[in-house]
């Protein structure tokens, strides 16, 4: 029992008690499994209006991650409670350490956001063995948060520059020309897929508002 009670004094899930924890090996990866329940008498808030909701509409089973302890990946699961809120509707119950709808506690997603500034991406996925739909939502939002909201307002036209993609078809090219003649139809292929691209380019001329780039 002290055990338990200290792993919930360091987990700080607010509104959640600890109900069980065991490990759980997953492709010869060990992961420790935590459940947590609400607390009974306590007072809940709104994610939507930020008012005090006593009424809840239901709930429903959540697994999420949070950090590892003693490099094992933690996996919580977590009654998510929908309020019954007068103002907004049924709305999920705000928690300072899980946003709505994350798949990841909010200290975990700022630990990523963290590693991200001198790490890539896949580095820090892998390291915390996280999946490429959840590691790719963490980034912009913690941005978001630090910088603020794009402000588009004097925004007239966007355009794009494809010189990259056409360095790479160049470079594709030099390299297939290295290959033995009649191996493959790579090289007509892409010549066909440039002249694409060119002709797309001229339709666009024909949009208005649309800017030359001044390499075409």
């Amino acid at each position: 029992m002290a055990l338990r009670d200290c792993m919930a004094q360091l987990g700080c899930w607010e509104g959640y008690r600890l109900l069980d924890s065991w490990e759980e090996t997953r492709n010869g990866q060990r992961f420790c499994l935590i459940r947590l329940e609400p607390k009974a008498r306590r007072r809940r808030y709104c994610s939507g209006c930020g008012h005090a909701v006593s009424a809840v509409h239901d709930w429903a089973e959540r697994r999420m991650r949070d950090l590892p302890v003693f490099e094992m990946p933690v996996e919580l699961i977590v009654p998510r409670l929908r309020l019954a809120c007068r103002r907004c509707g049924p709305k999920l119950e705000r928690l300072e350490w899980l946003a709505p709808y994350a798949r990841v506690t909010a200290r975990l997603a700022a630990r990523v956001a963290r590693l991200c500034k001198v790490m890539s991406l896949r580095h820090v996925a892998a390291f915390y063995r996280l999946s490429w739909t959840a590691r790719k939502r963490i980034d912009p939002r913690h941005l978001e948060q630090e910088l603020g909201s794009v402000d588009l307002s004097g925004v007239k036209v966007i355009a794009t520059d494809g010189f990259a993609t056409r360095k790479v078809i160049a470079t594709r090219r030099s390299s297939s020309s290295c290959r033995p003649s009649g191996c493959c139809g790579w090289a007509a292929g892409a010549r066909e897929r440039a002249s694409a691209r060119s002709s797309s380019c001229s339709a666009l001329r024909d949009v208005p508002g649309y800017v030359q780039p001044s390499w075409t």
